[in-house]
């Protein structure tokens, strides 16, 4: 299964802005992932389009540790943009991944936990 599309989606949510991108493959399924940094969602973006896309269209999903593994080391000036940037890829991946093997992903990445997770909400 093939990467052959990659879209990015900018919200703006009042105080920030949240960047997604969506990946569509060769089967047509898609995957969703978050590269928001905040006041960085722009400079994220243009990362994405601009060095990172090249890269992963045409990559083949399934060989996701070599896609991330030459992406960081192919990365030279490092910090969190570009960082963000391949997370947002790798997320969307692993989601277009359980997608194609029908099953969630935390089954995929050794199984659940726990059965329940405190979490905080902030509704600024």
């Amino acid at each position: 299964m093939k990467i052959t599309r990659l879209e990015t989606i900018l919200a703006g949510a009042g105080l920030r802005n949240y960047l997604f991108l969506r990946l569509t493959t060769d089967t047509g399924l898609t995957g969703l992932g978050e590269a928001s940094l905040e006041w960085q969602e722009k400079a994220v973006e243009s990362l994405i389009h601009e060095w990172l896309k090249d890269r992963i269209l045409g990559a083949d999903l399934f060989d996701l540790e070599t896609l991330v593994g030459n992406l960081i080391r192919d990365q030279y000036q490092g910090g969190p943009t570009i960082l963000t940037a391949i997370s947002g890829v790798e997320v969307a991946c692993w989601d277009l991944i359980g997608k194609a093997c029908g099953q969630p992903v935390y089954q995929l990445l050794g199984g659940k936990a726990r059965d329940r997770l405190p979490a905080y909400a902030n509704g600024w």
